[in-house]
């Protein structure tokens, strides 16, 4: 293996030598397009959630068959 160095004077010369010498720091990204924002957080004066059909709840467990 025989590394090339890169040219003196450049940009990535100088990034390779931040890096060894921990004094570099990534460029910041730049941000995205504007996005939808989000919806809001639920409070808990939110307005109950309808029932089921059949009446019962999320959480119920299903039901035993009868012996």
């Amino acid at each position: 293996y025989r590394p090339t160095p890169y040219p003196p004077d450049t940009a990535a010369y100088r990034r390779c030598f931040q890096k060894l010498d921990g004094t570099f720091r990534p460029p910041v990204p730049k941000p995205e397009e504007e996005t939808a924002p989000l919806p809001p957080e639920p409070t808990l004066d939110a307005e109950p959630l309808s029932p089921l059909p059949d009446g019962g709840v999320i959480c119920d467990p299903p039901a035993k068959p009868e012996e």
